[in-house]
């Protein structure tokens, strides 16, 4: 079980206080896909940062597994992310220079796996993908969908308990988006416990269940929560 408790991340900008996210609570079941739709004009980048252990909210707790992200050490917040959460998002760029496998071994490293159980591992995880075919083609070789389905291996690649994907509507090409929106879809019938964190209603409809944060100003919020 993944938990989200009263949520809250907020910004003074010239003397006003705005919440991008208000309050926003929500349990996450194993393998069940769940889409958090962003309202419009803020940034899926911010709730995905957040969620992946990236960025500690204002206020509220974000629980994996019975561990609250931001109460524990610093190294434990990184061994966390790097052995329970998967995280995409079309921001994190491949090394064109390096192979697919190699890409996808890479989160695999810190970990002290052996050279020959991380390709076993990182063929398997392109193998759920559907890129199998392409382990040793380098990344500049590859298309765009292609370098998405290695990106999203890579999420995978560490057996996560919880796959965080961000999904922006307007900065994927159609092609990528329909065909990364299936492959999660196919990830979660295997097994998978899937949260995209969008800012399309469309792309939000293929998941389980969807839920919207609120966006709105509080000036009071400071003063509430030291009280």
């Amino acid at each position: 079980m993944h938990q989200i408790h009263f949520l809250t991340q907020a910004f003074e900008q010239s003397g006003s206080l705005t919440c991008e996210l208000v309050g926003l609570s929500l349990d996450i079941a194993s393998n069940e896909f769940v889409a958090i739709l962003e309202p419009s004009g803020t940034p899926t980048t911010l709730l995905f940062s957040i969620l992946g252990g990236g960025c500690a909210p204002t206020a509220g707790r974000v629980v994996i597994e019975g561990v609250s992200l931001y109460d524990v050490p610093h190294h434990r917040l990184q061994h966390i992310r790097m052995t329970q959460i998967g995280r995409f998002s079309h921001t994190m760029g491949l090394r064109g220079s390096i192979s697919a496998c190699r890409s996808v071994e890479a989160p695999l490293i810190p970990l002290g796996i052996h050279a020959w159980e991380r390709r076993a591992l990182a063929i398997e995880a392109l193998q759920q993908v559907g890129i199998s075919y392409h382990t040793d083609h380098l990344n500049c070789e590859l298309s765009s969908v292609q370098k998405m389905q290695v990106g999203l291996a890579r999420a995978i690649v560490h057996k996560p308990r919880l796959l965080l994907v961000e999904v922006p509507h307007n900065a994927l090409p159609p092609d990528v988006r329909r065909q990364m929106l299936r492959i999660l879809g196919d990830l979660h019938k295997k097994g998978h416990t899937v949260v995209i964190v969008t800012d399309n209603s469309s792309t939000a409809a293929v998941a389980q269940r969807a839920v919207s944060p609120i966006k709105r100003p509080r000036r009071d919020f400071f003063r509430r929560a030291a009280a």
